[in-house]
């Protein structure tokens, strides 16, 4: 089962809460989005520490942090920052936050599965088409 993005995102997200190297190599992702949609504003959500790395990368419009051992009250706030923001949210990661954070932020999201027993939700929110992708 596909996922037909329509054709024109005004908005998208990319989270990649992992250290700086990880960061780094989310950058191609924004630039494919901006290759895609020229017009898109495309944001990141990052660890604190590790935004520096992308703050002079031109084709990010904001960069979001949020601690790595945020707590639930922080982690509540950036889930009602970002609700429905995006026309579409990208987690590179298969953790549960970026996932969680994708789910919440976009109409259009977009991440990876493991095959994690622990996943049951994320295929959950597979099957009614969140699009997420299986890692195989």
């Amino acid at each position: 089962m596909g996922v037909s993005i329509k054709r024109t995102v005004a908005s998208a997200l990319v989270i990649c809460t992992r250290r700086i190297g990880d960061v780094l190599l989310a950058t191609p992702v924004v630039r494919s989005i901006k290759a895609a949609y020229p017009d898109a504003a495309v944001d990141m959500l990052v660890f604190e520490g590790t935004q520096d790395v992308i703050a002079a990368n031109p084709d990010i419009r904001r960069i979001w942090t949020l601690a790595e051992r945020a707590t639930t009250g922080a982690q509540l706030r950036m889930i009602r920052s970002l609700w429905r923001q995006y026309d579409m949210a990208l987690s590179v990661l298969g953790g549960d936050r970026p996932i969680l954070y994708a789910c919440v932020a976009g109409r259009y999201r977009i991440g990876t599965l493991g095959t994690y027993n622990n996943s049951w939700w994320k295929y959950g929110c597979r099957s009614i088409g969140w699009g997420l992708i299986p890692w195989r």
